[in-house]
């Protein structure tokens, strides 16, 4: 093979999670390696970053088709020759090109995402194009991300408090009701830190409650429109949801009578921000649901939260700094009674790291132009990264104050669809 080597490294970065924020550069190089001279007509990256979604929607006895797409990037640099040029020869040996593309031009980008409807996708792509043969390709997608600073939202730091009263139904009659009520620290919070609830359970009823649980609910709005010759121009919407469970509590057991006062602290797991801002066709909403469960009676409690990438700066001086490293999400620690001092967590002084996200791995499959199929290269499985922050300080003081319930089902059983 006269081509041994082609490959494209960033600068700092591994080539697993490559993360570049909106309005930075990105550098690099590319390597190529020849046992031999060859006649090459070009050496090119190509830097594609665009939106796109797609869904149905179905009416009476009609289906529709709905789709959008935006670009964000479209940039293509010629490291050897050119696009018309001729073929030109290239010695054998190791050639080293470096590269570097200026984000800023581009405005706000939005963060990186990927859904089961839909996809913000960032990718560059090598080409060695040589007369007469097939085009040597290699893909390599990237993560953006564009900070969400939840020291610009007023609501965040509020706290939530949600109060439910519902009557119990048995088999043919009442049997009493259950009171509940639902208190969390705040309303905003980065990936890697906690969530601080407390949940009061008055059990009126004749039934125990016996299972509780506590959900991160990411709701997800694609906008789309139809190529119908029928269609009236205007856009569709289609909101689909990921469940990420937080916390499962199997072994509670609230009897007729009793009234139980729970706390936990769950960490967020790694996730895109909310909004998904630059992005005029996919939005992102997250919810943050406690459910509670007595034979066949269901109680919920729903709150949307914000998600972001920057924390809230907290002055509080007996908090210690945490240090920014990837936790894993798993092993929540349970508390019982008060807990004042968490109600609040500190500012992170140095950057976070970045955790690949919990829906995990997709499939990719791109090439030049919006029509992927057109150029196709290589699939690769890709998974974006995203700012992890670590409270694992905090979180152990709680542990050291209870016990440690079971984890959650595991996020890598989620699989999203391949868009096309």
């Amino acid at each position: 093979m006269k081509i041994q080597k082609f490959e494209i490294l960033v600068d700092g970065q591994s080539s697993r999670n490559i993360v570049v924020l909106s309005g930075t550069s990105l550098s690099g190089t590319v390597y190529v390696h020849v046992s031999q001279s060859l006649k090459i007509q070009s050496i090119s990256l190509y830097i594609l970053g665009k939106a796109k979604c797609k869904f149905d929607r179905r009416s009476d006895n009609d289906k529709r088709e709905f789709a959008a797409k935006e670009t964000y990037l479209n940039y293509k640099l010629y490291l050897f020759g050119g696009g018309q040029a001729a073929a030109q020869t290239l010695e054998a040996g190791e050639h080293v090109y470096p590269f570097v593309i200026n984000l800023q031009p581009y405005g706000e980008l939005p963060s990186s995402f990927e859904g089961r409807k839909g996809y913000v996708r960032y990718t560059l792509q090598g080409q060695i194009a040589r007369p007469w043969k097939p085009a040597e390709t290699l893909l390599l997608p990237f993560t953006v991300i564009n900070h969400l600073d939840l020291n610009t939202f007023h609501d965040a730091v509020m706290p939530i408090m949600q109060y439910r009263r519902q009557e119990i139904s048995g088999c043919c009659c009442s049997e009493g009701e259950i009171v509940v009520q639902m208190k969390v620290n705040k309303s905003g919070f980065v990936p890697g830190e906690p969530i601080v609830m407390e949940m009061d359970i008055n059990n009126k009823s004749e039934s125990p409650v016996q299972a509780w649980t506590v959900e991160l609910i990411q709701d997800v709005t694609y906008t789309g429109f139809s190529n119908s010759l029928f269609s009236s121009g205007n856009p569709k919407f289609k909101t689909k949801s990921e469940t990420y469970p937080l916390y499962v509590n199997q072994s509670l057991q609230v009897d007729r009578g009793q009234q139980q006062v729970y706390s936990v602290a769950m960490p967020v797991p790694s996730l895109p921000p909310s909004y998904l801002k630059g992005c005029n066709i996919i939005d992102i909403q997250y919810t943050l649901t406690f459910r509670i469960s007595t034979g066949w009676n269901k109680i919920s409690l729903d709150s949307r939260v914000i998600i972001g990438s920057i924390p809230i700066r907290n002055i509080t001086p007996q908090m210690t700094q945490p240090v920014p490293t990837a936790p894993e999400v798993q092993n929540y620690p349970e508390l019982t009674g008060h807990q004042d001092t968490w109600m609040s967590t500190p500012y992170p002084d140095a950057p976070p790291s970045y955790s690949e996200c919990v829906s995990g791995p997709v499939r990719l499959e791109g090439g030049e132009g919006d029509d992927d199929e057109e150029n196709p290269v290589p699939q690769a499985n890709w998974t974006p990264a995203y700012p992890v922050y670590d409270y694992t300080h905090q979180i152990n003081q709680v542990n050291d104050q209870g016990g440690l319930p079971s984890a959650p089902p595991a996020y890598d059983e989620i699989q999203f669809s391949q868009i096309r």
